[in-house]
């Protein structure tokens, strides 16, 4: 019965990412990046001051054009919208980068090529959204036997990432607010740009 039970609770990860992998299913849901993060935590409400602290591994990154790379998420992506700020401080196996998504919400508008790309992704956790990837390359010190770095930061959601694929693991204690944003575009000067 047991050795039944261990063979169940070890194959339905590896059964999950298989699905995902082959594009069984079409979204992700933000429960499912809780549960790659190995962690029991709830969404915290709009308002509410965090301060979290735990050792998370890396996983694929699920977003689109990132399927290369590894991320390990603090703080989770919000269905509301609702951003996060404050500090991170963390020391991890290898170098990494600290990494924020950020709502990009255009409609139907489009940016002229003239103007540049923004380095953004559909949601895989909400049908028809996308967000706006910031990485933040840390300057580590040269044959410094540790990783770790204190970094303000304010963003939907909050990770430590690595963009060659290595695996790693990291320490962290996080202190963040949970805030309201409103969404303030102003991009007239590109939509209404003669090419």
């Amino acid at each position: 019965m047991y050795r039944n039970y261990f063979w169940l609770t070890a194959s339905i990860p590896v059964i999950l990412f298989a699905f995902i992998a082959v594009g069984v299913t079409t979204s992700i849901p933000v429960d499912y990046v809780y549960a790659q993060n190995g962690s029991n935590m709830t969404q915290p409400e709009t308002g509410q001051t965090i301060a979290w602290q735990g050792t998370v591994s890396s996983f694929k990154d699920p977003l689109k054009g990132h399927e290369s790379h590894q991320v390990a998420v603090i703080l989770p992506p919000r269905e509301d919208q609702a951003v996060y700020t404050g500090v991170i401080s963390f020391i991890a196996s290898k170098p990494v980068e600290v990494v924020t998504l950020h709502d990009y919400t255009l409609g139907n508008m489009t940016i002229p090529d003239k103007f540049g790309v923004v380095m953004k992704a559909p949601t895989p956790w909400r049908e028809g959204g996308e967000v706006a990837t910031a990485m933040m390359a840390l300057d580590y010190p040269k044959n410094t036997p540790t990783f770790s770095a204190n970094v303000p930061f304010v963003g939907n959601a909050l990770g430590l990432h690595t963009t060659n694929g290595d695996q790693f693991v990291a320490t962290y204690t996080v202190v963040a607010q949970v805030l309201k944003a409103n969404t303030m575009n102003n991009v007239d000067s590109a939509v209404n740009a003669t090419k």
